[in-house]
């Protein structure tokens, strides 16, 4: 199992005042893998739609519209769930990359004993650069050598 840590290097090219994160970078997984919704790795998890033909910010976008599917979220493991969310990506036409992400979860507890859908929105600028530098701990180190020999049958007829 991966677990995502972040710890700020630089912010505008010069050392941080300090590494608390403000927004929300700071809910692992909730934005930095938002992007599952509409990727293979779930196709078997939610139904699309596809509608071209449509502008956002005045730039022409294709529209995916997903949901969670019952039987999946019910039965299979790998699925989000057991919540039914919804939601849509909108894909720059010209690049194919997500540019806006919707989604909402039905039936969330909003606040202490208030009950409601949560929608939630991320707007992805395709042109920030996030660089990463990985540290790994607790891994065992596997090193193969292989040869392959000409001129030998390694499997003689019977």
């Amino acid at each position: 199992m991966f677990v995502e840590s972040r710890q700020i290097k630089t912010v505008d090219k010069k050392p941080p005042k300090v590494q608390a994160l403000q927004g929300p970078a700071i809910l692992t997984g909730a934005f930095s893998n938002a992007l599952t919704a509409v990727s293979l790795e779930f196709k078997n998890c939610y139904d699309y739609t596809l509608t071209s033909g449509r502008k956002l910010h005045r730039r022409p976008v294709l529209i995916v519209d997903y949901a969670l599917k019952e039987e999946a979220a019910k039965h299979d493991k790998n699925c989000p769930g057991p919540e039914l969310n919804h939601g849509r990506a909108y894909i720059n036409a010209q690049t194919m990359q997500v540019v806006r992400l919707e989604q909402t979860t039905p039936h969330c507890e909003i606040a202490a004993g208030i009950y409601g859908d949560w929608t939630w929105t991320i707007d992805y600028d395709t042109d920030a650069e996030w660089y990463f530098t990985a540290t790994y701990r607790d891994y065992h180190e596997l090193t193969v050598t292989s040869r392959i020999l000409p001129g030998v049958n390694y499997n003689p007829k019977q």
